[in-house]
């Protein structure tokens, strides 16, 4: 799984010729980086007495954050494994009367992944806003 790579591996494997990791797996990743920038900034501020006050809304804000980051670093490994459906579509023999359905199934399911991670939102009954 990529979660389980390095950085240097994931890196790589992104820069290669291989059509996985692509850019739904990178966007995924990065709105996970993301997530886990604002959980660090909770984390700092949680405990600090001066902001005793608002520790309350920073932890709705951290767990908000770390729903999106577990959100996020699924959609890494699903965005791979949906690319892997297109190619094994166009894989098809052209003469196949199955292949054109097969591509446009595959193609519309690609690229599910990223549109959901634009709009990745988990349960949020706290109201606070990602």
């Amino acid at each position: 799984m990529i979660k389980d790579q390095t950085v240097g591996a994931y890196v790589d494997a992104l820069a290669s010729g291989s059509a996985t990791p692509g850019g739904g797996a990178a966007a995924a990743l990065t709105v996970a980086q993301a997530a886990a920038l604002i959980t660090m900034a909770c984390n700092f501020i949680l405990g600090r007495e001066r902001f005793s006050a608002q520790a309350q809304e920073v932890e709705q804000l951290k767990s908000v954050s770390e729903g999106v980051r577990a959100l996020a670093l699924a959609a890494v490994q699903e965005d791979v494994m949906a690319f892997e459906g297109v190619r094994a579509a166009y894989g098809l023999q052209a003469t196949d009367p199955a292949r054109q359905q097969a591509v446009q199934l595959a193609l519309k399911a690609a690229s599910s992944v990223p549109a959901r991670v634009f709009r990745v939102r988990p349960a949020n009954p706290s109201g606070v806003t990602p």
